[in-house]
């Protein structure tokens, strides 16, 4: 095992077969239900894959060696992509001349990050968290100036990238595990 290496409670290593660059999770300490089948796992093999560039192969090292095919690591390249759409938006600074930006729901450090960690630690329960973030800012009412309404839309706009981004996730993953055209 090359490059052993910590992932919360996840031990990962890289290594190379052929040309491929190959990532095993040690997954046999684990009390979960099976490879990738326990939010939590796959949330770990996702922030490992986030980690680390260029993967081509997933095994997930338990009691036995699961390897993850070219459509499964397809999906979750895809939702490693929009967990590092989420981390980007997060790092928007909020408007400095807004009064009240350091208690405003609209922090993209914190309402993006939280949209990730939930992405992260249990992707099925996502849309409901987003449907709910985007119904609690769409009941926000922006009296604070031009920079909070600017703020609020710019905000709105970007839910409404991440929310389109999942929708295509979703149909791309029922195209290629079902193979029905969508």
């Amino acid at each position: 095992m090359a490059n052993a290496k910590e992932n919360g409670a996840c031990r990962y290593s890289l290594g190379q077969e052929g040309r491929e660059l190959v990532l095993t999770l040690a997954c046999k300490e684990c009390s979960g239900r099976g490879p990738l089948s326990d939010p939590a796992c796959l949330g770990r093999a996702l922030e490992a894959l986030a980690a680390e560039d260029g993967v081509d192969t997933l095994i997930i090292s338990g009691h036995i060696e699961t390897q993850i095919q070219l459509a499964g690591m397809a999906v979750l390249g895809r939702l490693v992509v929009l967990a590092g759409d989420l981390r980007q938006l997060s790092m928007r600074d909020p408007p400095r001349d807004c009064r009240d930006r350091h208690r405003c729901a609209l922090r993209p450090g914190e309402l993006f990050e939280a949209l990730r960690t939930s992405l992260l630690s249990d992707a099925a329960s996502f849309p409901a968290v987003m449907r709910d973030r985007i119904a609690r800012i769409n009941g926000l009412v922006c009296t604070a100036g031009p920079a909070c309404r600017e703020c609020h839309d710019a905000t709105g706009e970007d839910l409404d990238l991440i929310a389109q981004s999942f929708d295509e996730l979703a149909r791309y993953i029922i195209k290629q595990g079902f193979q029905i055209v969508v």
